[in-house]
């Protein structure tokens, strides 16, 4: 409200930007403040704009807002949306536990694994909590949902006859997936980690990891006798110094397989390496040397 010449002004636009203007010119103050107050009053008590967006269009905003900064956010987002399209992609207004209650009863039904459905409602729950904090909706239809409990798989382990094939096995195929095993297994390092080790990153009798989950590098010693085994294979480029095929499935299954191990990953062989000396130095208290305990198993294979 303003003076204009004898006459009060009242322009005001309640609701803020984009919403209705009003202009009107009174001769007293007191009416210009009774006309401001009632449209005022009346923006207070306009009904909310219709909600028009569906389950889609909120999977599709998580996505542009937060899943493209994710590392598996692209495959979090193609799941998602696979189940937005079985539960028929309900209005958001009309989203309730039931929709997701009833698609994983079919799920189940068609042979679906209930760990897999208990993953995607977890994202869908991350998904909602994130949006909420950033303001784009108020409400987490999915909050109030249990997970299933299910029966959790039986462990099976190698024995140690098996983990000495199956090390033997790989050493005698010439690929690099045995160089790599003992990389795991010397550093606690993932596969894929240990794959992508460039000659850059082998220095001083330490291996420095980039790529890690945790988003933090991390520098490893080694023994002597590695590093030589890995300086063997460096070449004059920094590309990775192991090919791709060493981490390939059809690799992996195979030599698995002709280790008589049931047709076992590699990745499963090296879990039960470590787990067999975990249960060995069961007294162990330091993490760290839980995760080098490759170190000791290598020695006692050679």
């Amino acid at each position: 409200m303003r003076i204009a010449g004898e006459k009060w002004q009242v322009d005001i636009q309640p609701g803020g930007r984009g919403n209705k203007r009003y202009r009107k010119t009174f001769t007293t103050k007191t009416e210009a403040l009774r006309y401001e107050r009632k449209l005022q009053a009346n923006q207070d008590h306009e009904p909310q704009k219709k909600e028009t967006r569906t389950l889609e269009d909120i999977v599709d905003q998580w996505w542009q807002l937060k899943g493209t900064t994710l590392i598996s956010g692209k495959d979090s987002y193609n799941r998602l949306k696979a189940a937005v399209h079985v539960m028929g992609n309900p209005l958001l207004n009309h989203l309730t536990p039931i929709h997701f209650a009833e698609y994983r009863t079919k799920r189940i039904e068609s042979g679906i694994n209930p760990a897999t459905l208990n993953r995607e409602l977890k994202t869908f729950n991350a998904v909602f909590t994130e949006l909420i904090r950033l303001g784009q909706i108020t409400t987490n239809p999915f909050q109030h949902l249990q997970p299933i409990k299910h029966q959790q798989p039986q462990m099976v382990y190698l024995t140690e006859n098996q983990i000495k094939e199956l090390m033997q096995t790989l050493q005698q195929t010439g690929c690099d997936a045995y160089l790599i095993a003992l990389v795991c297994l010397s550093t606690g390092a993932r596969w894929g980690e240990a794959q992508k080790l460039t000659k850059a990153d082998i220095q001083n009798g330490q291996i420095r990891f980039h790529e890690t989950k945790s988003k933090q590098p991390r520098s490893v010693p080694i023994s002597q006798n590695l590093q030589d085994r890995l300086n063997a294979v460096l070449q004059l480029c920094i590309s990775p110094i192991f090919g791709v095929t060493a981490g390939s499935c059809g690799i992996s299954r195979g030599v698995a397989g002709s280790a008589a191990c049931g047709g076992f990953w590699i990745i499963f062989c090296l879990w039960n390496i470590w787990r067999g000396f975990r249960v060995k130095n069961a007294k162990l208290g330091n993490v760290w040397r839980d995760k080098f305990c490759g170190i000791n198993a290598k020695r006692s294979l050679d």
